[in-house]
């Protein structure tokens, strides 16, 4: 097999038969929700849409807009903090810098319609202190689902005249001539553990949680109107008088009804993708222990020591080397 410096994992950092876990991501069952609850949201009531890389996070930005709008009669939007780093003595929440234009306008901050894409376990009990009144979505998918889009959005990004230049996690040369589509996901993989990780350990720490809603980005695909009402009943209550018309305008988002042009907006080629599965899978069978680092819970559990310490995103630049977060 082939790694490059940017992405790979050396034999001290992984070793030998440390990556034998197969179970795959188990989805904790649904808290118990008091009928009642979200029909009191109040204005310090805080609507938090919690993601991680490649479980749909543009959806949930749109989503997490779309709210806002719809709520506030126009007058908000969302916020997107990538991750948050702690609680200001003021009482606001602070966010990393963000310049990436596409993030939006309130991008870098916090605020009563807020997008964290990136987060943790202690960044949970983070958002808790700051936002005692909130309830949040906590968008998850399976591991092999995300190892395979972050492939394709790895392939997109390394493409030729790509239109998108953000968020790589290998570096370029990864993707020129002398590696396999083994060596590839291993790289990808590699990388993703670390986020695959957050999510698991995420999904632990809110089990029971009423006020915390898990959902998973196949059931937006599955049936986008049922997944849509599953979220906004918990988020504004089954009894919120605009719910039939909330629920008619979130329908824009359904990528199923979307033009050609919104389509290609998408960075997975759904055409493409079972054979790209297939092939992981068959890693997954054969116990690869790089690709069982982001395809399972216990993979990624084991792999977290050496996962974290690798570079997650500005890899698309050349020399980029291993380091810290």
């Amino acid at each position: 097999m082939r790694y490059l410096p940017a992405s790979v994992v050396l034999s001290f950092l992984c070793p030998a038969g440390a990556l034998r876990a197969v179970g795959r991501f188990d989805e904790a069952p649904a808290p118990h929700i008091d009928p009642t609850f979200g029909t009191d949201a109040g204005a310090g009531t805080k609507f938090l849409f919690l993601t991680h890389h490649k479980t749909g996070t543009n959806l949930m930005q749109q989503l997490c807009n779309f709210t806002a709008h719809f709520l506030s009669n126009g007058t908000e939007q969302c916020h997107w903090c990538y991750k948050v780093q702690g609680v200001l003595p003021d009482g606001g929440l602070k966010c990393p810098y963000d310049d990436c234009v596409e993030h939006g306008t309130f991008r870098g901050t916090a605020g009563r319609f807020t997008l964290i894409s990136a987060v943790d376990d202690v960044e949970l009990r983070r958002l808790e202190q700051w936002a005692p009144d909130y309830r949040a979505v906590h968008m998850i998918r399976d591991p092999v689902d995300m190892l395979v889009s972050d492939y394709q959005y790895e392939v997109r990004l390394h493409q030729k005249h790509s239109k998108f230049d953000w968020d790589a996690t290998t570096s370029q040369e990864l993707w020129g001539p002398g590696f396999t589509i083994q060596d590839r996901l291993r790289n990808v993989s590699g990388v993703l553990s670390h986020f695959v990780d957050h999510m698991c350990r995420v999904q632990s720490a809110i089990r029971g949680n009423p006020r915390v809603k898990t959902m998973n980005l196949q059931s937006f695909t599955d049936n986008f109107n049922a997944a849509a009402k599953q979220l906004f009943r918990f988020m504004v209550g089954s009894s919120y008088p605009g719910m039939d018309q909330l629920l008619k305008q979130v329908s824009r988002y359904d990528k199923s009804k979307q033009k050609n042009q919104e389509s290609q907006l998408h960075v997975s080629n759904s055409s493409a993708a079972p054979a790209i599965k297939s092939v992981v899978l068959e890693m997954v069978a054969a116990k690869d222990e790089m690709i069982l680092a982001s395809t399972s819970c216990p993979g990624a559990e084991v792999a977290r020591p050496w996962a974290r310490k690798l570079v997650h995103f500005g890899n698309a630049k050349r020399n980029v080397t291993r380091a810290s977060r």
